[in-house]
């Protein structure tokens, strides 16, 4: 925790070495898909995930939840 609050304000992600940092924690999907939408008006936007069933279960609520209006919300998972 302490590396990442001496590399905070690198300009590339400490670990990765990326441009884009890394984000910890939940993601508040509220506001994730809010922002595709404000951003994507009158679109279909497709939503993969490869990962756990119970993340599985959240997306697909979510986009549910978010589909409204002119932007739809496609949820596709597959789980090996």
């Amino acid at each position: 925790a302490a590396h990442f609050r001496v590399h905070h304000e690198a300009e590339n992600d400490p670990i990765t070495g990326l441009k884009q940092k890394t984000l910890y924690g939940k993601p508040n999907w509220d506001n994730e898909f809010g922002n595709v939408a404000a951003k994507h008006p009158g679109t279909k936007v497709g939503v993969f995930l490869c990962g756990p069933p119970q993340l599985g279960k959240s997306l697909e609520k979510q986009s549910l939840s978010h589909t409204e209006g002119d932007v739809k919300f496609i949820f596709n998972k597959e789980n090996f």
